[in-house]
C-alpha cells in the first residue's frame, strides 16, 4: 500500500522562505551554539541575529572554524561601543546630583537601553546588508 504525501506538509515546505531553508541546513551545534556555550550578551545577540537574518554567513564561518572567534570579537567590540554610547547618552542627558537614588538608577538604565537598542539596530542592518551582498546559493 502506497502512502499519499500529506498535502499540507508539502504546501508548508514549499512556502518556506530561503532563510528558513538555510536555517534547517545548519548543523545543530551551530544553530544551538548560544544555548550550548556560555556566551556573553553581545555574542549571544549577534548569534541570534545572524541565525535570523544571515544563516549562510553563520554556516560559512562555522565551516572555516571561525564562528566562535567572530562572536568573541563582536562581543569585545560591541561591549566597548555600548560603554561609549552609554557615556555619551549620560553626557547629553545630565542628571541633577540632588536626584534620589531611584531616579539615578532609572537614568542609568535608560542609558543602557539606549546603547543596546542603537547597537542592536546597527548589527541587524549590517547583517542584512551582508546577506544581500552574498551571491545566491
Amino acid at each position: 500500500m502506497k502512502t499519499q504525501p500529506n498535502q499540507q506538509a508539502i504546501s508548508q515546505a514549499s512556502a518556506m522562505s530561503p532563510i528558513e531553508l538555510q536555517q534547517l541546513d545548519l548543523p545543530v551545534e551551530v544553530a544551538m551554539m548560544a544555548e550550548l556555550q556560555d556566551l556573553e550578551y553581545w555574542a549571544r545577540t549577534v548569534h541570534e541575529m545572524m541565525y535570523q537574518t544571515n544563516p549562510r554567513l553563520m554556516d560559512q564561518l562555522h565551516t572555516q572554524g571561525k564562528l566562535t572567534q567572530y562572536l568573541e570579537s563582536q562581543q569585545s567590540h560591541l561591549s566597548e561601543e555600548a560603554r561609549k554610547l552609554e557615556k555619551a547618552w549620560r553626557q547629553n542627558n545630565p542628571l541633577d546630583p540632588k536626584e534620589p537614588h531611584l531616579s539615578r538608577s532609572q537614568w542609568l538604565n535608560q542609558a543602557k537601553i539606549y546603547a543596546r537598542e542603537t547597537l542592536r539596530n546597527e548589527v541587524a542592518l549590517s547583517l542584512v546588508a551582508l546577506a544581500l551582498e552574498q551571491p545566491a546559493a
